[in-house]
C-alpha cells in the first residue's frame, strides 16, 4: 500500500486529487492532508510516507529554505515528492501517470526483493556463507541474470562479472576469484549429500552450474 501525504489549502483541488487517485488505484492510501510545510516535515520525520504531493502556491508564505528542507528530507527517506503547479486537468492527468510509474516501480522493487529472498535461501541451502563477498556477488549475479537474460550464463565473465565489477569498482578477476572462493568453501563445509541431491551429481559444481541450476529451479517452480 502506497501512503500519500497532500499539502494544500485548496480543499476543492484536494478532493479532485483524491477522486483521481482513489478511483483509479486500489493500492493507494491517503494518509494526511495538511495545510503547511512545517506540519509535513513533522509527519515525514515521524510516519511512513511513500508519496508527497505539494501545492506550490502555499510556499509563498514560507522561506525557500523550509521547502528545501522538506525536499532534502524526502530525498533522504526515499519519498517521492511531486509538486502541483497550475491545478489544471492536464496536470491531474500527469499526476495520474506519475503515480502509475511509482506503483510500477514499487511493485518491481517488491518482486525483486521476493526473488532475491528465494535465491538467498537456495544459496544458504548449499552452504554459502553471506559473510563472504563471493556469496554476495553470487546473489548479485543471480539477480542480474534474472532481470536481463538467462543467455548471459554463456559468458559470465564478460556479461555478468563485468557488470558487478563496474558497480563495485573492482576488476572482473576479483569478482570471479571471490565467487570461486565462496563456492569452494561451501562445497568444503556442506554435507556432500546436499550437493548430490541438489545437482543430481557427485561432481563438484562450478559457479556457472550453481547459477544455472538455481535459476532453472526458479523458472520451473
Amino acid at each position: 500500500m502506497i501512503k500519500v501525504l497532500i499539502i494544500s489549502k485548496d480543499f476543492t483541488y484536494c478532493k479532485n486529487i483524491i477522486n483521481t487517485i482513489l478511483c483509479r488505484f486500489n493500492n493507494i492510501q491517503i494518509k494526511y492532508i495538511l495545510e503547511n510545510i512545517n506540519e509535513a516535515i513533522y509527519i515525514v520525520y515521524k510516519k511512513q510516507i511513500d508519496l508527497l504531493l505539494i501545492d506550490l502556491s502555499i510556499t509563498e508564505q514560507y522561506y525557500l529554505k523550509t521547502f528545501r528542507k522538506l525536499e532534502n528530507l524526502c530525498r533522504d527517506r526515499k519519498i517521492i515528492l511531486i509538486p502541483i503547479i497550475n491545478k489544471s486537468d492536464i496536470e491531474l492527468e500527469n499526476l495520474y501517470k506519475n503515480i502509475q510509474l511509482i506503483i510500477k516501480k514499487s511493485n518491481e522493487n517488491i518482486r525483486n526483493k521476493d526473488i532475491s529472498s528465494v535465491f538467498r535461501n537456495e544459496l544458504t541451502k548449499l552452504g554459502f556463507n553471506f559473510k563472504y563477498k563471493g556469496t554476495i556477488y553470487m546473489l548479485e549475479a543471480l539477480m542480474y541474470i534474472y532481470r536481463n537474460n538467462i543467455d548471459l550464463l554463456d559468458n559470465l565473465e564478460k556479461c555478468v562479472y563485468k557488470s558487478i565489477a563496474f558497480n563495485k569498482h573492482k576488476t572482473e578477476q576479483n569478482i570471479k576469484t571471490n565467487i570461486v572462493k565462496a563456492t569452494n568453501l561451501a562445497y568444503l563445509y556442506q554435507d556432500k549429500q546436499v550437493f548430490i541431491d541438489y545437482f543430481s551429481s557427485d561432481l563438484k559444481p562450478t559457479p556457472k552450474v550453481i547459477l544455472s541450476t538455481i535459476l532453472m529451479k526458479y523458472y520451473d517452480s
